[in-house]
């Protein structure tokens, strides 16, 4: 699907996430920020939904911390930024929109009308829904089964728009 997910179940582009990781992380060694970046995208199933959510918010916010060996050896505490918050139009901040990503959910796939991703990281869910239908089905029927059945699409989840152009 071009997405360059080794897994269905996967939501973030982790080829674009990584890409990011390493550019806004100069010094920092990949393998601190792969570590980084597998302490981001987890799962969190112990969690609540907004418990999880408002986690990787603040490790997206704040940057996800690590501990390294610099290149002379010394222990570096630090974190790994994924976004560049400073300069929102940087060629460091990829943004990316996606129709209709087929996603593997736990009874089947699903498929969100539109992803909005900046640096492989799902913050914007849109529901779209033709005029003629009531706005209250893209809650009923998409949403919150959506939310249910892929709960992972919601760890990074920063704004969800429900619409029937009405």
């Amino acid at each position: 699907d071009g997405s360059g997910r080794a897994d269905k179940r996967e939501v973030f582009l982790l080829g674009q996430l990584r890409a990011a990781a390493v550019a806004l992380n100069p010094g920092v060694p990949e393998s601190a920020i792969d570590g980084a970046l597998e302490t981001l995208v987890a799962r969190r199933p112990a969690l609540a939904p907004v418990a999880a959510n408002l986690e990787v918010y603040e490790l997206i916010r704040d940057g996800v911390p690590v501990v390294y060996d610099d290149a002379q050896g010394r222990r570096q505490d630090g974190r790994v930024r994924v976004i560049d918050f400073a300069e929102p139009a940087s060629p460091l901040n990829r943004f990316t929109a996606v129709s209709q990503l087929w996603i593997r959910g736990e009874e089947g796939f699903r498929r969100p009308d539109v992803l909005l991703y900046v640096n492989g990281l799902p913050l914007v869910f849109l529901e779209l829904k033709n005029a003629k239908k009531e706005l209250r089905l893209a809650y009923d029927d998409n949403l919150t089964k959506y939310r249910a059945e892929i709960p992972q699409l919601f760890l990074a989840n920063a704004l969800c728009v429900l619409s029937n152009a009405v």
